[in-house]
């Protein structure tokens, strides 16, 4: 197990945003989410700490995936946001011990185990905490006492998907679906008139298998995106675009390659018919 701080390059690194170093990160409050100053791929445990140049960088998003030889790391760092640690290699009794608060959460197999990678903030918050080995139903059964989904992994688990989720008390109506394909779950969004969040695929699985948190709150003015299948270029090109904020990042295998998910958010702007 490895447990870093995001105070200090490795892997593939990928400037965003325009040129690299900008200033243009940072949590973008009126939209949600993250401006990513770079993020990068293919990135080994022991350069994790090299992403963090400078004393206001910190990991927006950390996520894990097996290439066969060891596990391989992709981030998205950012600037301006709350320091941030990450822990790799946890087994779930570790996952769920507490400490600070946790953010973000995802698995990958280390040595052939099921592994857990946390992310977590230095101030503790009230009522946040992790469950790993869930069942949708499991999720869901938390979700209706009053949590809500912070972020979530699945992963297969014998014969079936698990899910590893941060939770949180309060915030908007949530469900988590699981279905065998993206095309079903937007149909199953839709026939709950509401919006997929948080696009993930069961890693192992039998069967192609994918899960996404629902919320049904609404934002006017927001326009929500999200695109899978995307490979490191089309990653690079789309964080890249102005004005694009990042509210997830996933990786995942597909066959014998890393695929990538993106989910933004774009302020709509109003038609000015003066053009100013």
């Amino acid at each position: 197990m490895t447990t870093q701080s995001s105070h200090p390059v490795p892997g593939r690194r990928e400037p965003a945003g325009g040129q690299q170093g900008g200033s243009n990160g940072g949590r973008t409050a009126d939209v949600g989410g993250f401006a990513p100053w770079f993020w990068a791929h293919d990135v080994r445990e022991s350069q994790l700490s090299g992403l963090l140049t400078g004393p206001d960088a910190a990991l927006a998003f950390l996520r894990g995936y097996d290439v066969g030889n060891g596990p391989r790391y992709a981030a998205v760092v950012c600037r301006g946001i709350e320091s941030r640690s990450w822990t790799t290699g946890l087994t779930a009794a570790g996952a769920t011990a507490g400490g600070g608060t946790p953010v973000g959460i995802d698995s990958c197999l280390v040595d052939g185990e099921r592994r857990f990678v946390l992310l977590a903030t230095r101030t503790p918050t009230a009522g946040c905490f992790v469950g790993t080995d869930l069942t949708v139903q499991e999720v869901n059964c938390l979700l209706r006492e009053g949590n809500r989904v912070v972020d979530h992994a699945a992963y297969r688990h014998s014969s079936s998907c698990r899910y590893a989720v941060v939770l949180a008390p309060g915030g908007p109506d949530q469900e988590l679906v699981e279905c065998s394909s993206v095309p079903q779950l937007r149909r199953t969004a839709a026939l709950h008139q509401a919006r997929p969040t948080q696009l993930r695929f069961c890693d192992g699985a039998p069967e192609p298998r994918c899960s996404a948190v629902l919320c049904r709150t609404r934002m006017p003015g927001v326009r929500h995106r999200s695109l899978t299948g995307l490979d490191a270029d089309d990653v690079s090109h789309t964080i890249r675009k102005e004005p694009t904020t990042l509210t997830d990042f996933h990786a995942y295998r597909a066959g014998a390659r890393i695929r990538f998910t993106l989910a933004t958010r774009v302020r709509r702007r109003r038609w000015n018919p003066f053009g100013t």
